[in-house]
């Protein structure tokens, strides 16, 4: 029976391993296809304003508009068709396989078999092509209304506009000629601006979302095992145990309680629900059910998860089944305990026994801090199945949510990827179109790093505004992803730390900081002869 028990317990961690795995299965392609949307827009955007000459040149010769149009579709179609077969290659070669490793570090499987293709991969492929073509038709659409004249002319800059912050007249007459400079340019391309926001706020975001999900694990872990749990050691007896009162005299603890559990079938309503039913000492000290970790003396209890399994409250009547008892306890929810883990109902001794259903008998006894000789006399009854250590448990715990974690830190890597091609590609966009300005301010006697510092500070602006915007989203999202890894027996806490938070931020602006680095060593590439020579 012990076997059988463990290999139950066995099947149900790796089916709600699998229950995980599957609701992360439809979170994580949203925040995928948001990633590539960024990246293939961002991407085609830069390619498409250094071909601009190019369609003009076509234009002239004589090719139509869909003749250039398929051309330039082909940019996008071919390696977004390249890029969703390789992914999907890759993708069922790479992933299924790391999970697959984290879960046989704890299970033993048989033959890791490989499935088929299904239909819903083959749907993602063809709506990342779709979603590249879709980008570059209107990308190129918008080029191509213009005329071909003006087309085979460097793109003038767009026309400068009156700033809201202009209308504060003491703070902008205390603004340099380098800060208006700045300020002017984040309104004029408010396209580019608002497309470097997105990718600091996402990379934000996504980072806040991967470090919150690995403080919730701990977090929701850590209230079990180390607030709700407050003995040291649980001894688990089998059917032969005999009153509680005769092991309290015998066991070398600074403290020892009861516990007996009961299979029952539980019903509110129409819902029913096979749970265990907890029977706790009075005035027992060593479980703490109620709000911050204390416990409150109450004839039923029900697990969080349990009452929202039944749909229960309190005041709402419910019915406990026995097995082999065709008289149910009919009683009613007297509140809700405040436990992440396992669908439990508690009741207290005196209640049980008020029901008539039998004696009071320990399954378990819950000991603090018991000596060697305690141990030792527990270990040697013939009752005695197994000790059972929080700390161990909660390692264990951990262990099988380890496989979750690798999965967020995917997100991490994501997000610096994210950050990397949206800002680097807008990074060079703002260079290209602003390219005539810095030569004139080199002809007017502008240094390099004096050029240098307007596009630090400028990017700098940029990413601080998206870096602080990406913080509640990344809240809101790991609330999010966490609610849909619920399984039937943990109930999720969404918590993300002080420390996760600058963590994220830092790391997202810093990443913003190298980009710029990058970019502003190609100040020294600007040919002020070649920049400043446009048609007027």
């Amino acid at each position: 029976m012990p076997r059988m028990a463990s290999a139950l317990r066995s099947v149900h961690s790796i089916a709600s391993d699998e229950a995980m795995f599957r609701s992360l299965s439809y979170v994580f392609p949203l925040l995928a296809f948001a990633v590539a949307a960024m990246i293939v827009l961002t991407t085609i955007t830069r390619m498409l304003e250094n071909q601009r000459t190019q369609m003009g040149c076509l234009k002239a010769l004589g090719y139509r508009d869909g003749q250039i149009e398929r051309h330039y579709l082909c940019y996008a179609f071919y390696p977004s068709l390249v890029g969703s077969v390789l992914g999907l290659l890759v993708g069922r070669r790479t992933l299924p396989y790391i999970l697959w490793n984290m879960e046989s570090a704890r299970h033993a499987f048989p033959e890791c078999l490989q499935a088929p293709v299904s239909w819903e991969q083959w749907v993602v492929c063809g709506l990342g092509v779709a979603l590249s073509c879709l980008i570059c038709l209107n990308t190129y659409r918008r080029s191509a209304r213009e005329q071909t004249a003006a087309l085979l002319r460097p793109k003038p800059p767009k026309a400068g506009q009156r700033l809201l912050l202009e209308r504060a007249v003491r703070l902008w007459g205390r603004l340099g000629f380098n800060a208006k400079m700045v300020c002017r340019n984040m309104l004029r391309n408010k396209a580019r601006t608002v497309m470097s926001l997105m990718g600091a706020l996402c990379c934000t975001m996504l980072i806040i979302t991967s470090l919150g999900l690995n403080d919730s694990v701990k977090y929701f872990v850590g209230k079990y095992y180390d607030g709700t749990l407050r003995y040291t050691v649980q001894a688990k007896l089998d059917g032969g145990a005999g009153p509680v009162e005769g092991y309290r005299g015998r066991v070398e603890a600074e403290r020892l309680e009861g516990v007996m559990d009961k299979s029952v079938s539980i019903r509110s309503g129409e819902i029913f629900r096979a749970t265990t039913l907890t029977v706790l000492e009075d005035g027992q000290k060593l479980m703490n059910l109620g709000p911050e970790e204390t416990w409150i003396d109450l004839p039923l209890m029900l697990s969080e998860k349990l009452a929202e399994a039944l749909d229960a409250a309190t005041g709402d009547e419910v019915e406990l089944w026995l097995s082999g008892d065709k008289d149910p306890i009919r009683t009613r929810v007297s509140g809700v305990a405040e436990v992440t883990i396992g669908q439990t109902a508690f009741m207290s001794r005196t209640v049980w026994e008020a029901y008539k259903k039998g004696g009071f008998l320990p399954t378990a006894l819950n000991v603090l801090w018991p000596t060697q000789a305690g141990l030792d006399y527990l270990a040697g009854l013939d009752e005695f199945e197994e000790f059972q250590y929080p700390s161990a448990e909660m390692t264990d715990t951990l262990k099988v949510l380890e496989s979750l974690r690798g999965v967020f830190n995917l997100m991490s890597g994501a997000a610096l990827g994210l950050a990397f091609v949206v800002l680097y590609n807008m990074g060079i966009l703002n260079f290209v179109e602003r390219c005539r300005e810095y030569a004139t301010l080199k002809v007017l006697g502008y240094h390099q790093r004096e050029i240098r510092r307007l596009i630090v500070t400028e990017n700098a602006l940029v990413s601080g505004f998206g870096v602080l915007l990406g913080i509640l989203p990344g809240w809101w999202l790991t609330g999010v992803v966490f609610r849909s890894c619920e399984t039937d027996t943990m109930v999720f806490a969404s918590t993300v730390s002080a420390a996760s938070v600058l963590l994220a931020c830092a790391a997202t602006f810093l990443f913003s900081c190298l980009i710029t680095a990058l970019l502003t060593r190609k100040v020294r590439t600007i040919d002020m002869v070649e920049a400043l020579k446009s048609v007027e």
